[in-house]
């Protein structure tokens, strides 16, 4: 069984392993599949010429696309179309969080896309619900796979800070998260908050916010993390905050979880369906710094609540195991290979 990962795979540029990165590792270190990738370009152009060669030069008889929104979309376009010129079956994994919002502006172009597809899937009930509403085409759902033996649970109180995880980009709002501590810091002065992710354009401003807010003596950018080394951080803060704009599935929010660290995140994508406010997740209102202070307040005065939170999160993400969720890709590779 052989399959072609198309898509972008920069975790030596960004430190975060794509879910078809995962796969291939795992199958090489375990026996499956043999997955080949294209492409780890971090300039967009050579990526576009690295798929276009890899397509082309592939020898097996399947490939899955990975489908984001915005000009990315041009990337997916591009790989079905050659695809499928050369007779190979198309499998489309739909990820990106933002498809929804332009699919009235962008409908022939998305249709135009995933008719040319054999199987489409994506690990979002939202995402898929949105485009057969839209397109009247199916996408059947598959989670992504978490490796919950890495993500161990934590002990069960672990001070007070705060953490986010994510890249310094606009759909992310990291603004939104220093926002949040300002506003805790009059009842919590002791309150820190640890940012992990690459920079994508807007680092800068962020730390020239935090000077603004005097804060510089409370936030702790690291950078990027690999996926291996996140789960100590998971386990040793108190609350995660989770401030995107878009979610296709919220991996870092299943990871974080898996630790039974509280959450407190925008209400936004796929989260509704996966989780339940006050149940194993707190939701605030997205872009107000106000309700996520007073989600996380709640937790940090009520750590009983915190604990109870974390615990039935822990309970909620066992849907996503990685064996069970493997044993399907690779059915799915041997059906269509």
């Amino acid at each position: 069984m052989r399959i072609l990962f198309v898509g972008s795979f920069l975790s030596r540029q960004t430190g975060t392993k794509s879910i078809a990165e995962k796969l291939a590792e795992h199958w090489q270190e375990k026996g499956g599949p043999k997955a080949s990738l294209v492409s780890s370009y971090s300039n967009k152009y050579l990526r576009l010429c690295s798929i276009v060669l890899g397509i082309f030069l592939y020898r097996g008889k399947l490939v899955n696309v990975d489908v984001f929104s915005g000009n990315s979309l041009l990337i997916a376009k591009l790989a079905a179309r050659i695809s499928k010129l050369r007779g190979l079956k198309l499998m489309l994994t739909l990820r990106g969080g933002a498809i929804p919002d332009e699919l009235n502006q962008r409908t022939e172009e998305y249709r135009g896309v995933m008719g040319q597809a054999d199987y489409i899937q994506t690990p979002s009930h939202f995402l898929a619900a949105r485009i057969e509403k839209k397109l009247g085409i199916k996408a059947n759902y598959l989670p992504n796979p978490i490796n919950l033996e890495r993500f161990k649970p934590r002990p069960e109180t672990q001070g007070i800070n705060l953490l986010w995880v994510r890249a310094f980009s606009e759909i992310y709002n990291p603004d939104l998260a220093i926002k949040t501590l300002s506003i805790l810091k009059s009842d919590f002065p002791d309150l820190k908050l640890t940012m992990i992710g690459p920079d994508k354009g807007i680092l800068p401003r962020v730390k020239e916010l935090v000077k603004a807010l005097d804060l510089e003596d409370s936030v702790d950018f690291v950078g990027p993390v690999a996926n291996e080394k996140l789960a100590s951080y998971y386990q040793s803060h108190a609350v995660y905050l989770n401030t995107t704009s878009y979610e296709s599935f919220g991996t870092a929010v299943v990871e974080a979880a898996a630790t039974a660290l509280p959450i407190v995140s925008t209400r936004v994508g796929e989260l509704p369906y996966l989780w339940e406010h006050d149940v194993n997740i707190k939701f605030a209102h997205e872009k107000e710094a106000e309700s996520f202070a007073k989600e996380v307040q709640d937790l940090l005065k009520n750590p009983d609540k915190a604990l109870q939170i974390g615990q039935a999160a822990t309970t909620r993400v066992k849907e996503f195991e990685w064996n069970s969720i493997n044993e399907n890709w690779i059915n799915l590779i041997n059906n269509y290979s």
